[in-house]
């Protein structure tokens, strides 16, 4: 029987989590969905705590990334059961420590150490993070600013484990133990202030943050062709998909944007000297005479193939490329190719070793209308790169005024996975206080403010922003000044990690002493 109370409420803890993220998007369920997970493992022996916690964490994350298995089964599979580790360690930490106010700054401070690392081990995973959930919450997400996105998990987790130990306080006990419960409860009552006032003053802050102003802008023009992935690269649909970015792109250039953004890979073919897509695309810059940003794969000299975009000017000549750095794992290229080719063979729709990494940080800068002079300077981020904070990061500091994300997520259907993605960019948008374009084969395209509201996106009359075909010409606000996140980096990370490392030895130094004696 215990065992069955236990594994339910492990259920109902990934049941919650899963609903805490798109879709449907119960951002709230967040704040108390881990306390079922603590009271299922309270008590329990080392290795139950971390098998429970395993299956919470496999659970919730088949719960969330089950689109993966649209294009790879054997990748979502391997990689569930890889990521669930990431909360059994959790849980078998959790297991470790005795209750109190330590326990409020600890367990998150493993759980944060443990999102890390999930994000950057074997390339890094960090899909979903914890306080992505939080993203419309535009007030508690400005401490990312400070924290990165990885403070708003700490706050979740904090809150949940404050619930549990209000919950676990409440237990009824005998007579002779009610001097004792008085104490438990005024602990509890100072636990409670300071993270009420920790809470409060994180929304203070958010609020002050979202009544500073913005300064300059630039208008940008989005296109959302809206291409099936089983049409992008059949030959018999070239022209047809060339037309409509055609048709879409003479539209929004009747509002003069000072560029105008295509999808990742939104061209069929390679976009090199002497192609016909080439001289297409840089006719139609010439055309409209605004520079356009182009997604589309890249062969070079050495047979290597890159998932690139291009910066053509209004005048139809090639300014800059990027190439991407960040490949997916299994879809854009094999880690460890002779170990794991056999995936491959496997399932042949999205594993495969197709592309290279690129190197650069590449900057572009938009000309100005003298053409003399470069303007405005902006990065690139080609489909998931936008969930490495890192990454993003580094584009800033290399003098990105704003940021542009390119994607296709067309591979996914209506799964919340272009939401997640989106949820993912606007916490990029708030760590480093810039101003970001999304232009995405079939939604959501969108513009972000540095604040992470969404200001604009592309969607029909119904609403819908996912599998329809648009437009949209929008300011995007330039970066006014660095934030501390983006001059620093991850320290509130890293403190975390070390506070984590420092109770995991000083716990075992205790154990060690306790059983010499």
């Amino acid at each position: 029987m215990k065992l069955i109370r236990t594994f339910l409420l492990c259920l109902f803890s990934a049941f919650l989590l899963i609903l805490s993220f798109p879709r449907p998007e119960l951002a709230y369920f967040a704040w108390f969905s881990f306390v079922p997970l603590f009271a299922a493992i309270d008590k329990l022996d080392r290795k139950s705590a971390f098998l429970f916690s395993y299956l919470t964490g496999v659970i919730f994350f088949l719960g969330t990334l089950y689109w993966i298995g649209y294009v790879n089964v054997f990748g979502l599979i391997a990689l569930v059961l890889y990521l669930g580790l990431y909360f059994g360690i959790f849980g078998l930490l959790v297991n470790r420590l005795h209750s109190g106010f330590g326990a409020l700054i600890l367990v998150p401070c493993f759980w944060v150490s443990l999102e890390y690392l999930r994000s950057h081990l074997f390339s890094g995973f960090g899909w979903p993070v914890l306080g992505y959930s939080q993203y419309l919450n535009l007030s508690l997400i400005q401490i990312a600013k400070l924290t990165g996105a990885y403070g708003v998990s700490f706050l979740i987790i904090m809150v949940n484990m404050l619930i549990f130990q209000g919950i676990r306080g409440l237990r009824i006990i005998p007579r002779k133990e009610v001097s004792y419960q008085g104490r438990q409860n005024s602990k509890l009552l100072i636990n409670l202030s300071i993270v009420l006032l920790i809470l409060i003053s994180v929304f203070i802050y958010g609020r002050i943050q979202l009544s500073q102003r913005t300064g300059a802008r630039i208008k940008v023009g989005l296109v959302q062709a809206n291409v099936p992935q089983q049409e992008k690269w059949d030959p018999a649909f070239k022209y047809l998909i060339l037309e409509k970015y055609q048709a879409l792109t003479r539209l929004v250039s009747l509002q003069r944007p000072d560029i105008i953004i295509w999808p990742e890979t939104a061209i069929p073919g390679y976009l090199v000297d002497g192609s016909e897509v080439l001289g297409y695309v840089l006719n139609l810059a010439r055309e409209v005479g605004i520079p356009l940003l182009i997604g589309s794969p890249f062969l070079n000299n050495s047979s290597e193939v890159y998932n690139s975009a291009f910066l053509v000017s209004g005048k139809g000549k090639i300014l800059t490329r990027y190439d991407k750095i960040h490949l997916v794992p299994f879809g854009e290229y094999i880690p460890l190719g002779r170990i794991f080719s056999f995936v491959a063979k496997i399932d042949k729709r999205a594993a495969g070793d197709h592309f290279s990494h690129g190197r650069d940080y590449t900057i572009f800068k938009i000309p100005t209308s003298g053409g003399q002079e470069p303007g405005t300077s902006f990065g690139v981020l080609i489909c998931f790169e936008d969930i490495f904070p890192g990454l993003v990061r580094e584009f800033v500091r290399k003098g990105a005024d704003f940021m542009v994300n390119i994607t296709n997520d067309a591979w996914f259907g209506t799964s919340g996975a272009p939401y997640q993605h989106t949820q993912a960019l606007v916490l990029r948008a708030v760590e480093n206080g810039i101003g970001i374009a999304r232009s995405a084969n079939t939604g959501i395209s969108c513009i972000i403010e540095p604040s992470g509201k969404i200001t604009r996106r592309i969607s029909d009359a119904q609403g819908n922003h996912i599998f329809i075909t648009g437009y949209l010409a929008g300011d995007v606000a330039l970066l006014s000044s660095p934030t501390f996140y983006t001059r620093f980096g991850d320290l509130f990370t890293y403190l975390c990690i070390l506070i984590s490392i420092g109770w995991v030895i000083l716990d075992k130094v205790r154990n060690l002493l306790y059983n010499a004696t």
